[in-house]
């Protein structure tokens, strides 16, 4: 009975998650803050800004696919969450679920569907997948989305925060992963060959 209610509790959340995301509001949102951050990385990459490109960025298929991707990882996150909370009594451990799980869940799903949308095979996008880096992402844009509210602006504070904080925090997991031989073939190789930059979303 506990299990059939917390998965009825969980659908619910999830049709509103994905109702909520493709709304024009927030599809909206979405590209305008994706087309801010290709403006900011051209700046921070030494290069003249071109709100064409950036404009650009949002018209493809890699876009296209890691909105769905993102939507419907959160949404999965969102059936999952109430078990936990339902089968693990610890206040601290649901609230820490509830919290971090469609962070994370969207994050792969963002991360694959853009993959796929860029042209890669299924299982090149799974090999892609960088679980260091979505742990940090998820735990900072988390932590930054808490701060954020503390910004008297509303929801741009909270989405400002979600995406400094996880830039810093797959920054800081990435570095403290490296300390204990994570990735250092990768690393060596990625030195040699300029890598592709995806596009993050909140």
């Amino acid at each position: 009975i506990k299990s059939k209610k917390a998965l009825g509790v969980g659908l619910k959340n999830a049709a509103n998650s994905i109702k909520d995301s493709f709304s024009v509001k927030n599809l909206a949102m979405t590209a305008g803050t994706s087309i801010a951050i290709n403006l900011a990385s051209q700046l921070m990459n030494g290069e003249k800004p071109s709100l064409k490109t950036a404009v650009k960025s949002v018209a493809s298929l890699q876009f296209v696919g890691n909105v769905v991707g993102s939507t419907l990882g959160a949404a999965a996150g969102q059936v999952v969450t109430p078990l936990i909370q339902t089968f693990v009594p610890i206040p601290i451990v649901g609230t820490i679920a509830g919290a971090l799980i469609p962070t994370m869940t969207a994050l792969v799903g963002g991360s694959l569907g853009g993959n796929l949308g860029s042209g890669m095979t299924f299982k090149d996008a799974l090999k892609s997948l960088d679980p260091v880096a979505i742990a940090g992402q998820a735990v900072g844009s988390t932590l930054g989305a808490m701060l954020g509210t503390m910004i008297p602006i509303p929801v741009v504070g909270t989405m400002l925060g979600s995406i400094v904080g996880g830039i810093i925090g797959e920054k800081i997991f990435g570095s403290i992963a490296r300390l204990f031989g994570y990735k250092k073939k990768q690393i060596a190789q990625s030195s040699k060959e300029p890598e592709p930059q995806p596009v993050y979303l909140s």
